[in-house]
């Protein structure tokens, strides 16, 4: 099985299309965002490279069995394991609550079903590893049985398990998908790509609507004065660093000659659905299906009405910028 990495910065989309892949009879959807991506980190193959301390060294080998060899060097099933623990723990929580989170909307929190063996999990892919004696495995290798065996416990995924592909919502960041690029040889990048405006306004009403009851938000942004608001409730979206992070996503796209990514423009994902999704399709070499223009995980309807499960896309914020601040906002995010 291929996999599929939906890549991008915060705010760009990567939920809605994530959940428009959500259904297909050639796609499994992974539950979580950033599926096992501590394999995949730097800091994980930094450990690899890094000298051990002697009394660490000392101490393994007392444990050898605990020990496997990636890229021809040594490292213990524990450290794995620890790598892998912001997944492991979001998996933990769902398999005692026998749920999953899916993604915040404009009005509310969602939940779907979720049937997982946890227990038999853990032990099978340590189990799974460790039958190879000798064997040097690849960062590839293993998160490969990571997604393997997590698939084979997962009773109520919403395809069955010779599906073509496992999708999944990478973390944030261009690093992120170059890393990707460079660890795991299966896999295709959908890069979402989002108007900075429209995407520093959602975000930013996300905030109000969560800070706000109803009269109170509709108060706020009747003002339209997207600067005061932006500054006063989202600081963090409006800096420095993250306008360093539009423009690395930029240029990449302007650059990018890589065949295994394909830029999605998410304009098109939300107001031309059909179109969009099938170009997806094409890429991925799979047939579009009538699910796909629905958001949906592990098969739940996740929209409601016509309204795409985004939050707040449709409303035009340029129209609430008067044209100065829109010089102070491109000048800001393209310096």
């Amino acid at each position: 099985m291929d996999n599929i990495f939906i890549c991008g910065i915060p705010g760009s989309g990567k939920g809605l299309l994530r959940t428009l892949l959500d259904g297909h009879s050639e796609v499994v959807t992974s539950p979580f965002q950033a599926f096992g991506y501590g394999l995949i980190s730097p800091e994980f193959s930094s450990r690899l490279l890094s000298d051990r301390p002697y009394n660490y060294n000392r101490i393994c080998k007392g444990m050898k069995e605990s020990l496997i060899t990636i890229n021809n060097h040594p490292i213990a099933i524990g450290e794995i394991v620890g790598f892998l623990f912001p997944t492991i723990s979001k998996i933990i929580d769902a398999s005692i609550s026998k749920k999953i989170y899916s993604a915040p909307s404009q009005e509310r929190e969602v939940f779907v079903n979720f049937e997982f063996s946890y227990d038999l999990f853990i032990k099978k892919f340590i189990n799974n590893i460790l039958s190879k004696e000798g064997f040097n495995y690849t960062i590839n290798n293993i998160f490969n049985i990571f997604v393997s065996e997590f698939l084979s416990e997962w009773s109520n995924k919403n395809n069955s398990s010779k599906s073509k592909y496992f999708s999944q919502s990478s973390a944030n960041g261009i690093e992120v998908m170059l890393n990707i690029l460079n660890s795991i040889d299966n896999s295709k990048i959908l890069l979402v790509n989002r108007d900075p405006v429209s995407m520093i306004y959602t975000n930013t009403k996300r905030v109000l609507r969560k800070k706000y009851d109803d009269n109170n938000y509709k108060k706020i942004v009747k003002n339209k004065d997207f600067l005061y608001i932006f500054n006063t409730y989202s600081k963090v979206l409006f800096s420095r660093p993250y306008a360093q992070k539009i423009n690395k996503l930029q240029s990449y796209i302007l650059n990018n000659n890589d065949p295994r990514v394909f830029v999605v423009d998410f304009e098109d994902l939300v107001f031309d659905t059909t179109s969009s999704m099938s170009k997806v399709c094409k890429f991925l070499n799979i047939e579009p299906e009538n699910i796909n223009n629905i958001a949906t995980l592990n098969s739940n309807e996740l929209e409601k009405g016509n309204i795409k499960y985004t939050g707040i896309i449709h409303d035009g914020p340029s129209n609430n910028l008067s044209y100065a601040h829109k010089l102070i906002l491109n000048n800001f995010l393209l310096n």
